[in-house]
């Protein structure tokens, strides 16, 4: 039965990729998001992931599917910024850290669709992704001046060791569906896969959605669970990018091929905006590393 459902979902699905329905509601929207370790207290550990920040902007239609007045698609569109910061646990270190992960920083800009039936019973996503990794996206200058206005921070001076300057060209899908398990609680699983210069790797993840307040269809409290595993291919903030090689790194740092993800998350909707926050904890991502802990915070506006 499950699989049947799954079967009718990604079939509807494609087949409104290549038709147009007839459009029932549109609508806008703008989300932020700012994560950083050190905002998760009191460890405050200033390596790895260090921090990103993430903003976007897109519209959703709703659409009903052709030759059925029944079913209907919410298709989005969106642009996306990303921009990450990595450091090794060693942050105040002059010299090349040989046996640490090393500074990185990127910056890209991605476009995106998804496509989701109602009650996201399915869920599907493509996105393309460009930009650029290593200094000139600027990731040094940005975490150097916010250490500058902060009086227990010094200035950073391993970003001269940053990972070589590469292209980032990167392509990801996404398919996930919905299981009801009660009136406010269910079960996500999806798949997400990513293939180009910066990330290539497959990770299914599972998310346990409960809602101990609800006072409205737009006002609720929601809480999250998940857990993700991911198989790596390639991580360009470990191993420099693949178009300008950093020996440096390349077959220095050597990627487990296996990272565990979990993550809680808060969401509080309030009519057309919204705020989430949440913790996020990661095995190592190399030989030798350990795991970490970063929190982040978010608005969106609909």
């Amino acid at each position: 039965m499950i699989r049947a459902i799954f079967c009718v979902g990604l079939l509807s699905v494609f087949f409104s990729l290549s038709l147009h329905g007839q459009e029932t509601a549109k609508r806008n929207y703008l989300t932020a998001e700012i994560a950083n370790d050190v905002f998760f207290l009191p460890l405050k550990t200033d390596r790895y992931f260090t921090s990103g920040m993430q903003f976007e902007f897109g519209s959703v239609n709703e659409e009903k599917v052709p030759l059925s007045d029944q079913l209907i698609v919410a298709k989005s569109k969106y642009w996306r910024i990303n921009h990450d910061l990595f450091t090794p646990s060693a942050i105040d270190s002059i010299s090349l850290m040989r046996d640490d992960r090393p500074f990185a920083s990127y910056l890209t800009l991605s476009r995106g669709r998804s496509f989701t039936l109602p009650g996201k019973v399915f869920y599907f996503r493509r996105q393309w992704t460009a930009g650029i990794l290593g200094k000139y996206s600027g990731g040094g200058m940005m975490q150097n001046a916010f250490h500058s206005v902060i009086d227990f921070a010094e200035e950073i001076p391993g970003w001269t060791h940053e990972v070589k300057t590469d292209v980032v060209l990167n392509y990801e899908l996404e398919l996930g569906r919905r299981f009801f398990l009660g009136k406010h609680s269910y079960l996500s699983v999806n798949v997400l896969g990513r293939l180009g210069t910066l990330y290539t790797d497959l990770r299914p993840e599972a998310t346990l959605s409960l809602m101990p307040l609800h006072l409205q269809k737009d006002k609720y409290l929601q809480l999250e669970f998940s857990a993700a595993s991911r198989w790596v291919g390639y991580n360009a903030t470990l191993s420099g990018g693949l178009f300008n090689r950093d020996d440096r790194y390349r077959g220095v740092v050597m990627p487990h091929r296996l990272v565990h993800n979990l993550g809680v998350t808060g969401h509080i909707q309030f009519s057309k905006f919204y705020l989430r926050s949440g913790v996020k904890y990661l095995t190592p991502e190399f030989w030798g590393g350990q795991n970490h802990v970063w929190a982040w915070i978010g608005f969106g506006v609909r």
